[in-house]
């Protein structure tokens, strides 16, 4: 998980925000599911996501959006021989890294294309999300685990295949 993280309270005013520039037609900002949510929906989800006496005061956003990435989806998380095959790819010269930057393994920069070559799930794996594929899905996920990889500069979040305006790039 990253090291980004917001409070319970922060993230509700984001999210509602989110939601009310989907209900207002000025931007597809969640899904089209989650809009109709009632307020106190989406405020009891940002309190479930702190428990403040369990010392948890905060919420790892690269941790939630993953989750709410995998939620519903039949994409579980690696196994560990998944996450041992693709330590091997990254460490082998077949994985397209300099023998200097793999010898500062872990700390090792994963591109996106070498990301989507990890043997981290079976080729059958994939997403139910009508017009989505499984590439798109690890495009996805690769944005999200690096979105917050430089905290005091954050990548913004693309969704693979739609441009900002939320049109398609072609």
């Amino acid at each position: 998980a990253g090291t980004a993280v917001v409070d319970g309270e922060t993230l509700l005013d984001v999210l509602l925000e989110l939601r009310n520039r989907t209900l207002s037609f000025q931007a597809e900002c969640v899904p089209r599911s989650w809009m109709h949510r009632s307020e106190e929906a989406w405020r009891l989800l940002c309190q479930g996501l702190v428990s403040p006496a369990w010392g948890s005061a905060t919420v790892d956003l690269t941790e939630l959006l993953l989750e709410l990435t995998f939620y519903g989806r039949p994409l579980p998380p690696p196994s560990v021989e998944a996450l041992q095959a693709s330590r091997q790819l990254i460490l082998s010269q077949e994985g397209g890294l300099k023998e200097e930057t793999r010898a500062c393994y872990p700390d090792v920069p994963v591109c996106e294309e070498l990301f989507l070559r990890l043997p981290l799930w079976e080729s059958s794996a994939g997403s139910e999300e009508p017009g989505e594929t499984r590439d798109q899905l690890l495009r996805w996920l690769f944005r999200v685990l690096r979105c917050y990889e430089n905290e005091a500069h954050p990548q913004l979040l693309t969704v693979p295949g739609r441009s900002r305006g939320g049109g398609a790039t072609g």
